[in-house]
């Protein structure tokens, strides 16, 4: 099977409002060997204000914002149709860090510019996370591989600084292409060292390979937080169908006599409570679950082997408490607020097969073409973005009342006020400010480079 190993640059790390500045992808053969790679830059949306930190971070400057040859739009058009290409037999798409950053901003990326969500765990096609399978070693395969520390001795997962520790040289930092290449090189580490560990945590990264780990009764699931890894040994203790994304599991260091006969509105407490009886699984997710002979000496609620085996087993054996707790998940997102954004509502369910019919006739059709095409859709989310494509890519079109409108929404942007989830010309300009502070002279200039752009996009907002 092939692998796609990605990385991304952006505007920020908000994962729903930020934006894709770089995408870069490397193509890996069987032995994770490299066969071919692109890499991809594109324009600043009108609408999307560059974080200063990030713009630090990366190296972007403004001049790199609003020259690039490729606008949001053509850049994921282009990088969609590669990695289909690259993925049409089935592929194992991996990042670093990727579940919680990359691969969002990959989604919302395809969401707002009208291209199929779920690249990457649909078609044949597996996603996985470097970070997590470093992160995993240092409890499950300890001295696999070498992981740094910070000055009070934590466990530092920075892939510049695992990459150094284990011998690997990463050339221009925070450039997609080469943290791609680099994250490739720390994998192939990897399946060196630990081979059967490896083969194992990519059994992970697929959902059906998720599923057929939890019959056994009793595994090893760990977390990171706050850079400290917990160890639970747990047991399945909810129905697990070929659909189920999220499954509950019974941490084995409690007693379940407590818990058996309790009713689903008194189990939620437990499930997102102070005490953690029921630990959410999610199964799309590559979690960290191992077979029971890999759990560490320092796993939390330590016992004998014996006592974990008889507990799993009195949870198996009772079918009223399984399906209890399988209500109780089914009603976590009962009360959800609701959202005000549509990039907020990426996972509102799937598009009609109508819209996406019609979705397809869009990136087809002529510009001047869209808009009747748009209007057809019945989503309203996709009418929105469809709408916000066409003002962004095609505003030599618009008749003057739609012009009115692609300013005022521009502007609600950049100059919102108060607590709003995206990144505002106030923020950017505080940013750079706090920035300053502490910058070298080198910094300031591009700091200051940075507060010009930042001041001239609030202009031209307000000047609409």
């Amino acid at each position: 099977m092939r692998y796609i190993v990605y990385d991304t640059e952006t505007s920020g790390l908000n994962t729903t409002f930020d934006q894709i500045f770089q995408l870069a992808a490397v193509l890996a053969d069987d032995n994770l060997n490299e066969i071919d790679s692109f890499v991809m830059r594109c324009r600043r949306l009108p609408h999307i204000v560059p974080s200063p930190d990030a713009l630090l971070v990366t190296g972007v400057r403004p001049v790199d914002l609003e020259q690039a040859d490729l606008s949001f739009y053509q850049m994921m058009m282009k990088a969609h149709r590669q990695l289909v290409e690259w993925s049409q037999w089935g592929a194992i798409f991996l990042g670093y860090n990727s579940m919680r950053f990359d691969e969002s901003l990959l989604r919302q990326a395809l969401y707002q510019n009208l291209l199929p969500v779920y690249l990457t765990n649909t078609n044949g096609n597996i996603r996985g996370d470097v970070m997590r399978m470093v992160q995993a070693c240092v409890v499950h395969y300890p001295n696999s591989i070498a992981v740094p520390t910070d000055e009070p001795g934590s466990a530092t997962f920075k892939l510049g600084e695992v990459a150094a520790a284990n011998g690997i040289v990463l050339s221009n930092a925070h450039d997609a292409l080469a943290d791609a290449r680099t994250t490739l090189a720390v994998a192939r580490l990897l399946r060196e060292r630990i081979p059967d560990g490896w083969t194992w945590m990519l059994r992970m990264a697929s959902k059906n390979g998720v599923r057929a780990a939890l019959r056994a009764d009793v595994l090893c699931l760990t977390s990171w937080y706050l850079r400290v890894p917990y160890s639970f040994m747990v047991t399945p203790a909810c129905s697990i169908t070929s659909a189920s994304s999220e499954v509950a599991m019974f941490d084995l260091a409690h007693d379940p006599t407590s818990y058996l006969e309790l009713p689903h509105h008194a189990l939620g407490e437990y499930i997102t409570g102070e005490t953690r009886v029921l630990r959410r699984l999610r199964t799309n997710a590559q979690p960290m679950l191992f077979p029971a002979e890999l759990a560490p000496d320092d796993v939390r609620g330590r016992l004998p082997a014996s006592v974990h085996i008889d507990r799993a087993r009195r949870v198996q054996m009772h079918p009223r408490f399984r399906a209890v707790v399988t209500q109780a998940m089914s009603q976590l997102y009962d009360n959800v607020a609701p959202v005000e954004h549509v990039e907020q509502r990426i996972y509102d369910g799937f598009p009609p097969d109508d819209d996406r019919v019609l979705l397809r006739d869009f990136h087809n059709a002529a510009w001047a073409e869209r808009w009747s095409i748009a209007r057809r859709l019945s989503d309203h989310r996709l009418r929105e973005l469809a709408r916000r494509l066409i003002w962004v890519e095609q505003p030599g079109m618009l008749s003057a009342a739609e012009q009115h409108r692609f300013d005022d929404f521009v502007a609600s942007r950049l100059l919102a006020e108060g607590e709003v989830p995206w990144t505002t010309v106030a923020q950017a300009l505080s940013a750079v400010e706090r920035l300053s502070q502490s910058a070298d002279v080198e910094q300031r200039d591009r700091l200051a480079e940075i507060e010009t752009y930042i001041r001239d996009m609030a202009k031209r907002a307000i000047s609409h």
